[in-house]
């Protein structure tokens, strides 16, 4: 049987010192101890999110890019089959670990962080993606609980959503392009 491939849209944000680096050459992970689907380079789906993610720095651009994964080396956590799969093969590793994990709530992202970095080694798994919901993220210009309260209830999942796409590989990741910059030349 053939195996299918899976086409995703990306969007990164980067400072603009990065930028002619990584369209010429490839992303470097920035490594961090509560990446929420392990270590990797991050894309949001959305470019809003892109851009409002990099927005703090002075000067940044944001890169667009196709990453082309096959079907079997994919992990989609928004899926059924993918969620199942990652609840199964987690319990498995962290059954067979030789020393307990932390289970402080500070320590859970840095569970869930070192659980998919095994998880994408012992499996071969090039890209993981998930859709989270929140209903007061930092970037939105409205408050769901407050809308809630005020208005009507809202059904289940009717939140901002932002997925993220986390790559461990530079060989799934095509056809990177700038599609926004706020860089103004310094003139002395």
């Amino acid at each position: 049987m053939d195996n299918r491939n899976v086409e995703l849209l990306g969007f990164h944000g980067t400072e603009y010192r990065n930028l002619n680096k990584i369209i010429s050459n490839e992303f470097i992970p920035y490594k961090r101890l509560d990446h929420w689907l392990g270590q990797g380079i991050y894309f949001y789906e959305n470019f809003d999110l892109a851009k409002w993610w990099v927005s703090k720095k002075n000067d940044y651009a944001v890169i667009k890019v196709k990453i082309i994964v096959e079907e079997n080396l994919f992990l989609d956590l928004d899926t059924i089959s993918g969620m199942d799969f990652f609840l199964k093969q987690t319990k498995e590793i962290f059954d067979n670990l030789s020393f307990s994990i932390a289970l402080k709530q500070e320590n859970k992202y840095k569970n869930l962080c070192f659980a998919l970095d095994l998880l994408k080694e012992k499996m071969n798994i090039k890209v993981v993606s998930f859709t989270f919901i929140k209903e007061r993220p930092t970037y939105a210009a409205q408050d769901f609980k407050d809308f809630k309260e005020n208005y009507f209830s809202l059904p289940y999942g009717f939140a901002y959503k932002e997925k993220q796409i986390c790559t461990t590989d530079n060989s799934v990741i095509f056809e990177k392009e700038c599609v926004y910059t706020n860089y103004k030349p310094k003139w002395n």
